[in-house]
């Protein structure tokens, strides 16, 4: 029963990909092979355009189909729902720690307070992560040492 379901989805987001880039590879051709500008430009941005609208359902539907997932099998999610809140939760932690300033590298690029408080805060949740992941490998192998 599962199977087919997984399969089917991931048909259909092949099918969505393949979909898309024929249209881009279209709308270049077009493009390519028209003398008269206006109507390949035209041609251009009526693929692109179609192509967006591909991409961004197939994003919808890879974010749908999870949460679907999740919601119907709310118990057997629950690890997934509490990773997913501890990550948020050291993301929450580390921008609160993470400072507003402006280097003259932020400045040059023109970087306000706000988005140095964000590059910040992905920094410092990746240092936490990198040195839990490491905490957790140091315990599975001192763990499994003690098994033998």
């Amino acid at each position: 029963m599962r199977t087919p379901k997984l399969l089917y989805s991931s048909i259909l987001g092949l099918i969505v990909l393949l979909a898309t880039a024929v249209i881009i590879a279209f709308a270049v051709l077009a493009n390519n092979q028209s003398d008269d500008t206006g109507t390949s430009m035209l041609l251009f941005d009526i693929g692109v355009y179609i192509a967006y609208a591909l991409l961004l359902a197939a994003f919808v539907l890879a974010l749908v189909f999870p949460l679907i997932k999740i919601i119907t099998h709310l118990k057997a999610s629950a690890r997934t729902l509490i990773s997913v809140g501890a990550v948020l939760l050291v993301f929450l932690i580390s921008f609160l720690f993470s400072p507003a300033n402006t280097g003259e590298f932020y400045d040059t690029h023109g970087v306000g307070p706000q988005l140095a408080r964000m590059i910040n805060a992905g920094l410092i949740t990746t240092y936490i992560s990198l040195i839990a992941t490491i905490a957790v490998f140091i315990f599975a192998e001192i763990s499994s040492s003690r098994k033998k």
